[in-house]
């Protein structure tokens, strides 16, 4: 009986060593953008996406606008969509300078790659430049 106490408890010991350094786990990162908005409200997505591993809707995403070529101050829409254009999150309305705006996502996004998506929040002719941070799933 010892024995087999003793063996079993050496096969959790290196279980939880050796499974544990193989998890990985999501945190609050700052990914670069930058992308054209198209002009009137057309949607336009930056090119690189990133795998979104959570199960848990409430794992917000994040996006925050430093730079936008309407202005200081201006703001645009974001969302996640997924490779088929798919949005799969709320939007989120970003103002230039203000910080970064933190939403939940869809059922949908969980467990796939997403992308950031945006559109001009004026119906404009032109479009223009943005660049910022986002994060794909923040804890």
């Amino acid at each position: 009986m010892k024995v087999k106490t003793k063996i079993l408890s050496l096969i959790l010991v290196t279980v939880v060593c050796f499974g544990s350094s193989f998890a990985t786990y999501a945190k609050n990162d700052n990914i670069d953008f930058k992308f054209k908005i198209r002009s009137l409200t057309r949607n336009s997505t930056y090119g690189k996406g990133r795998y979104r591993q959570t199960r848990n809707t409430n794992n917000q995403w994040k996006v925050q606008l430093n730079k936008s070529g309407e202005g200081k101050g201006t703001k645009t829409t974001f969302w996640l969509s997924g490779s088929d254009g798919e949005q799969v999150s709320p939007d989120a309305v970003a103002q230039q300078g203000k910080g970064a705006v933190y939403t939940k996502a869809y059922s949908s996004a969980n467990e796939r790659k997403v992308y950031l998506s945006g559109e001009n929040n004026n119906w404009s002719l032109d479009g223009y430049e943005v660049s910022g941070v986002w994060d794909e799933e923040t804890w």
